[in-house]
C-alpha cells in the first residue's frame, strides 16, 4: 500500500485574526477587533504576547510556524507564515 504524505494544515488569515482577537479579549479591557491590515505595532503586543498568539495558532492548526517566516510580520495577516 502506498504511503501518502499528510498535508500540513495551513494557517489562514481568518485563523490569525481569531487568535489575535482571542488574545486581546482575554488580556485587554478596551480593545477593538482586528482586521487583516491591522498593524501589529498598533496593538502594543510585547514579544511574549506575540509568542502566545503564535503558540495558540500552532496548537489550533496542529502545525509549526517558522519564526523566520514571521520575523518581519507587519500586519495581522502576516502571521500566517506565508512568504510575502
Amino acid at each position: 500500500m502506498e504511503e501518502r504524505a499528510t498535508p500540513t494544515p495551513q494557517v489562514t488569515v481568518s485563523d490569525a485574526i481569531a487568535a489575535v482577537n482571542e488574545h486581546l479579549a482575554t488580556t485587554r479591557v478596551d480593545w477593538t477587533p482586528v482586521v487583516p491590515t491591522t498593524r501589529l505595532d498598533d496593538l502594543d503586543l510585547d514579544s511574549l504576547e506575540i509568542a502566545n498568539v503564535l503558540l495558540s495558532l500552532e496548537e489550533a492548526k496542529g502545525c509549526r510556524l517558522s519564526l523566520d517566516s514571521i520575523a518581519d510580520a507587519v500586519f495581522v495577516k502576516d502571521l500566517t507564515g506565508e512568504k510575502r
